[in-house]
């Protein structure tokens, strides 16, 4: 879903936010340097970077929105781009926008996010499993990722993929289970310090859940089978034709590059009551 080359990268998490959190925790930010999301970036990828800007002396940059609906995912990119610099640490943000689909150019804002030495952290929620991604593409350090949306899982869980940049991190908590060794119940009290390979050591603690895991390996599986790019382009198919007639009325979107497939948004005409809509 991801082509990611390795699934030890992966972690098993309850949230969004825990994911987050553990990236947070194991990125250096200094005093003087910037953290860059979007403007009403949902919370669970925003709250904690303000946390990290004030308690480090950075501060946050949050790219403000284009006015306009036609072409706003590119001139939203660009504005992303130019506030990139070398006193980024951090690039965290999604690759569609949560309130209206407004679709963000990962590989270049990835691309500017490397040049300067700056970490991406991305929320994958609102996209994985309803358009194609690639983990290699955009150079992203972390994707985290809901399992209760596109990816048609249940709640409480997730997932998150941490790249190399965080393979020595400081977990948020200590599971037994992610710990080299941990499968050997007759020396589980021979402490060791080592974590298992890979992105093991920031799995939440319980992530044997008997219920949830079975029906999140479920709807994976069913996605796989569906494939990604045939739900996008089904997506596409039956709501085409829902734009003309709509800006023929006065109503405004964004191009179809510039939006995602499977959640957008129109802007109403000038006076109009959206209530009364």
């Amino acid at each position: 879903l991801i082509q990611a080359d390795d699934a030890s990268r992966i972690a098993i998490l309850p949230a969004v936010s825990y994911g987050i959190a553990v990236a947070a925790r194991n990125t250096p930010v200094r005093r003087g340097q910037n953290i860059v999301i979007t403007e009403g970036q949902f919370p669970s990828n925003a709250l904690v970077w303000r946390r990290l800007a004030r308690e480090s002396g950075a501060v946050v940059r949050s790219i403000a929105a284009p006015a306009q609906a036609r072409g706003r995912g590119r001139e939203w990119t660009a504005r992303i781009l130019d506030a990139i610099d070398r006193d980024t640490a951090v690039v965290a943000l999604a690759p569609v926008h949560w309130t209206d689909g407004t679709r963000f150019d990962l590989a270049a804002i990835g691309q500017r996010a490397r040049d300067v030495g700056a970490a991406l952290v991305i929320d994958g929620t609102q996209a994985l499993g309803a358009m194609p991604f690639d983990v290699r593409e955009v150079h992203a350090d972390a994707v985290v990722a809901a399992a209760y949306k596109w990816l048609l899982g249940p709640y409480s869980l997730g997932f998150g993929w941490f790249g190399p940049r965080y393979d020595d991190g400081t977990p948020l908590e200590e599971a037994w289970l992610a710990r080299a060794g941990s499968d050997d119940f007759q020396n589980l009290v021979r402490y060791v310090d080592d974590y298992r390979p890979g992105a093991a050591r920031y799995d939440v603690g319980g992530r044997s859940n008997f219920v949830l895991v079975p029906m999140a390996i479920a709807a994976l599986d069913q996605l796989l089978e569906w494939d990604v790019a045939r739900i996008e382009a089904y997506c596409r198919r039956i709501t085409e034709d829902l734009f003309g007639p709509l800006v023929e009325r006065g109503f405004q979107a964004d191009d179809p590059d510039g939006r995602a497939a499977h959640l957008f948004g129109l802007r109403a005409p000038a006076g109009m009551d959206i209530a009364t809509l």
